[in-house]
C-alpha cells in the first residue's frame, strides 16, 4: 500500500468513526482507494456498507456491473459463521453446561484423532485455532459439497493426527470449529442449525 493510500485509509476510518455521510470528494477518494486495493490483490468484487447502530450511513458496490455487485449484494456467509459458533459455545458456558477448559472428549466421546502429545484438546483451543488439528477434515471439508453433517465430519477426523501440540501455536482450522459446532449440537440436544436459529438468529432478529 502506498503512503497516499495509507493516508486515505486512515482518514476513511476516522470519517467512519465520526458516523457522518462522506462528502463527495471523500467518496471519490474511497473509490480510488478500493479500486487500487482490488487491482493489487486481485479482488473481483466487493461491497462496503457503513452503519451506526441501526442507522444506514453509506453503501456502494465495486466490481463488474454484469455481476450485479452493489451495496446490497448478498455474499456467502463463509467464516463469519465461526463467530456464531463461538457465541453458541459461550452461551452454553454461561449456562454452566460447558467448560471451556475441559477435554472435548468429555462431551464428544467419538472424537478421537491421533494425539501424540500429552495435552488434550479443549473448547477454548478449538474456537481460538490453537487445537493443533488439521485445517480441513477428510469429510465435510471446504471442498466437499455433499453436506455430510457434523457427526460424519467430526468422526472423519479420527483418520487424522494432530499437527501441533494443543495451545502452543495458532493455526487456522475449519475442522476445529466443526468440532465445536458438534459439541454445541450434542449438549443442546438438537441439530446445530436448529439450535443456532433459536438461540441466536431469532433473538438477533
Amino acid at each position: 500500500m502506498s503512503r497516499n493510500h495509507l493516508i486515505i485509509a486512515v482518514s476513511l476510518l476516522i470519517w467512519a468513526a465520526a458516523c457522518t455521510s462522506p462528502p463527495p470528494e471523500w467518496q471519490a477518494k474511497l473509490d480510488d482507494f478500493v479500486r487500487h486495493e482490488m487491482a493489487q490483490k486481485g479482488i473481483p468484487g466487493i461491497s462496503i456498507t457503513i452503519v451506526e447502530g441501526t442507522d444506514f450511513m453509506w453503501s456502494k458496490g465495486f466490481g463488474p456491473q454484469d455481476e450485479g455487485v452493489s451495496g446490497e449484494t448478498v455474499y456467502r456467509v463463509a467464516s463469519v459463521s465461526k463467530l456464531f459458533t463461538a457465541l453458541a459455545v459461550m452461551q452454553l458456558v454461561e449456562q454452566g453446561r460447558l467448560d471451556l477448559d475441559a477435554p472435548v472428549t468429555d462431551y464428544v466421546s467419538d472424537f478421537r484423532p491421533h494425539n501424540p502429545f500429552e495435552r488434550p484438546i479443549t473448547l477454548r483451543q478449538l474456537i481460538t485455532h490453537q487445537s493443533g488439528l488439521v485445517r480441513e477434515p477428510p469429510i465435510g471439508n471446504y471442498f466437499d459439497d455433499t453436506e455430510p453433517g457434523l457427526q460424519a465430519t467430526v468422526r472423519s477426523l479420527n483418520q487424522t493426527s494432530l499437527v501441533l501440540t494443543p495451545e502452543t501455536t495458532t493455526k487456522y482450522s475449519n475442522a476445529a470449529v466443526s468440532v465445536a459446532g458438534y459439541v454445541v449440537e450434542q449438549i443442546a440436544g438438537t441439530r446445530f442449525e436448529e439450535h443456532m436459529q433459536s438461540a441466536l438468529i431469532d433473538k438477533l432478529g
